[in-house]
C-alpha cells in the first residue's frame, strides 16, 4: 500500500463512483510508485464486481489518461496480468459528459451485437393475408368440430352433405 497513491486517488474528481472506487482500490493495491501487477480477476474480487466490468473501466480509465497499461504475455501466446500505472505526476477532474462520451459508445455497440432481429414495418397486405388465414383457420378446426361430433347442434339439418357458414369470421 503507498501513502503516496491513496492521497493521490483522494485528490481526483472523478463523476462516476465506480471509476472513483476502481482508482482508489488500485491506489490500495499500488507500490511506492503508483504501479501494480494485480490481476484483473483480483481487482473485480476485492471490488466485489465482474471480470468484464473490470476491464471496460479499465479501458476508460486508460482512455481517459488516469493510467497507463503494459500488456505482458507468458512467452506461449497466452496473457498473465497486466502492469497498470496510476498517473501521480498528474492531477484529474472528469466530468460526466467525458466519460459518457468513453463509455456509452461501447454500451451502444454491445446493444446493436446482441439484436440480430430484422426491424421490418407491418405492411397492410401480410394484415389482410394474416386475417384471411385466420378465417381458414377458423373454418377447418370448425368443420374438424363437426365431423368429430356428428350430433352437435351447429350443424344443419340438411344431413350429411350440408354446408357449414361461418360468420364474422368465426369469431363470437
Amino acid at each position: 500500500m503507498s501513502g503516496a497513491a491513496m492521497k493521490w486517488a483522494r485528490q481526483q474528481r472523478i463523476a462516476h463512483a465506480g471509476l472513483t472506487h476502481l482508482v482508489s482500490t488500485l491506489a490500495e493495491v499500488a507500490d511506492g510508485k503508483g504501479a501494480t501487477w494485480r490481476s484483473q480477476a483480483s481487482i473485480a474480487e476485492r471490488m466485489a464486481l465482474t471480470d468484464r466490468c473490470i476491464r471496460k473501466w479499465l479501458r476508460a480509465l486508460e482512455l481517459l489518461g488516469v493510467i497507463q497499461r503494459a500488456h505482458r504475455s507468458n512467452g506461449r501466446g497466452g496473457r498473465t496480468s497486466d502492469l497498470i500505472r496510476l498517473r501521480l505526476d498528474r492531477q484529474f477532474t472528469l466530468t460526466r459528459n467525458a466519460i459518457r462520451a468513453i463509455l456509452q459508445p461501447e454500451q451502444r455497440a454491445g446493444r446493436n451485437e446482441v439484436s440480430n432481429r430484422n426491424k421490418t414495418s407491418f405492411q397492410p397486405e401480410q394484415r389482410a393475408r394474416d386475417k384471411v388465414s385466420d378465417q381458414l383457420r377458423s373454418e377447418i378446426s370448425t368443420q374438424e368440430h363437426l365431423e368429430l361430433n356428428p350430433q352437435s347442434p351447429q350443424r344443419a339439418s340438411g344431413g350429411r352433405n350440408s354446408t357449414l357458414r361461418v360468420v364474422n369470421g368465426g369469431r363470437a
